[in-house]
């Protein structure tokens, strides 16, 4: 009887403990981008729809996802200043983003296009698979203000929040 009621007990704290571990949108990172303030709302790898692309051997896709943190952000701004964003590892090796992806699509007259107001954007990086993704820093030069955000990748949640 002591047996199975402590086994209960381990299971409730242990759920208790995995409830406590699903990210909610006020432990995000967040910072300042442009005239927007940026959450990183996940962090991953091997994402889906993009097998087209090709990476080196040895390598795979990481994905890092932003949202506007409850404001939308300007589709040009995305396209004109995505490049300040980079990964660097623990050997301060800098990892460039390979794609850049929004989700607004629109349709109109048959024709597809992009919503010129976004509510986030994704970047996708090619980095070794020796490289952990704990290890990674998302570097964002400010160039207007000449400082650097700095946001460790283990900060940043594995699987989408609920936002």
């Amino acid at each position: 009887m002591k047996r199975s009621l402590a086994c209960v007990l381990l299971a409730v704290l242990l759920c208790i403990a995995g409830f406590s571990a699903i990210a909610t949108e006020n432990d995000l990172p967040i910072f300042p981008w442009l005239s927007y303030n940026l959450r990183v709302i996940l962090c991953d790898e091997h994402p889906e729809g993009f097998d087209q692309i090709a990476v080196k051997d040895g390598d795979r896709l990481v994905r890092v996802c932003f949202d506007g943190a409850g404001e939308q952000i300007a589709h040009t701004d995305i396209e004109e200043h995505s490049s300040v964003f980079v990964l660097q590892d623990r050997a301060e090796n800098a990892y460039n983003p390979l794609v850049r992806t929004v989700r607004g699509v629109t349709f109109v007259d048959g024709v597809f296009g992009t919503a010129p107001l976004q509510d986030g954007f994704e970047l996708i990086f090619s980095i070794p698979e020796a490289i952990v993704l704990d290890d990674l820093l998302l570097i964002v030069d400010m160039d207007e203000v000449n400082e650097q955000i700095i946001v460790p990748m283990a900060d940043v949640p594995r699987v989408m929040p609920e936002i």
